[in-house]
C-alpha cells in the first residue's frame, strides 16, 4: 500500500509541475475567428440552411392513339408534336425550375382478350423536350408530349384491342 501511495504522490507532483508550466504558456486554438487560452474556452455558432420545395407531380392528359389497322400493316410513327395521337402529361412543381423526364425506350401492347399472345412492340419513345429536360414556367406548370413508333403488325396478328402502359418519371435534377 505504501508503494502505491509513493507512486500516487509522484504522479500528482508531475501533474502539478505540468499544470504550472501550462499556466505560464498561452495556448492559442484558432478556429478562424475566436481564440482561447489554456483554461478557457471559445464557442462559435454555425448555421444550417435548407430549402424545402414543393414536390413535382405529373398528371396524364392524353394517351397514345395508334390507328386501327389490319394484320400486316406497316409500322406507325407518332411524333411528339402530333397533338391528336401523341400522349401528353402535365408537369407541375416549383415555378422557374428545371426538371428531367425518364421513361423506357420500349413497351409492349398486349391483346386485351389474350394478355400474353402476340404482343405489339412500341419503341423510339421520345418527348418534345430537348434531351428530355424541361423547365417549369412562372406558374409551375408545363405540358409535355410523347411520341412513339408502333412496330409492323404481323401478317397473322390476332384481331382485338391491345393496350399497355409506359411509366413516365419526372424529377428535379
Amino acid at each position: 500500500m505504501k508503494h502505491h501511495a509513493q507512486n500516487l504522490a509522484q504522479l500528482l507532483a508531475g501533474a502539478s509541475a505540468l499544470a504550472g508550466t501550462l499556466a505560464g504558456l498561452t495556448v492559442a486554438l484558432y478556429d478562424g475567428q475566436h481564440r482561447a487560452v489554456a483554461g478557457s474556452s471559445a464557442t462559435v455558432a454555425v448555421f444550417a440552411t435548407l430549402k424545402v420545395q414543393a414536390s413535382i407531380a405529373t398528371q396524364k392528359r392524353s394517351d397514345f392513339h395508334f390507328r386501327s389497322e389490319e394484320p400486316g400493316a406497316p409500322m406507325e410513327k407518332i411524333p411528339a408534336t402530333d397533338s391528336l395521337h401523341a400522349a401528353s402529361v402535365m408537369v407541375s412543381g416549383v415555378g422557374h425550375q428545371a426538371y428531367a423526364l425518364s421513361f423506357p425506350q420500349h413497351a409492349l401492347l398486349r391483346n386485351v382478350a389474350r394478355r400474353s399472345f402476340s404482343p405489339i412492340a412500341i419503341s423510339d419513345l421520345h418527348s418534345d423536350q430537348p434531351a428530355n429536360l424541361g423547365y417549369l414556367g412562372g406558374e409551375g406548370h408545363e405540358s409535355v408530349s410523347l411520341g412513339a413508333t408502333r412496330a409492323k403488325l404481323a401478317d397473322n396478328q390476332p384481331r382485338g384491342a391491345y393496350c399497355g402502359s409506359v411509366p413516365i418519371t419526372v424529377v428535379y435534377p
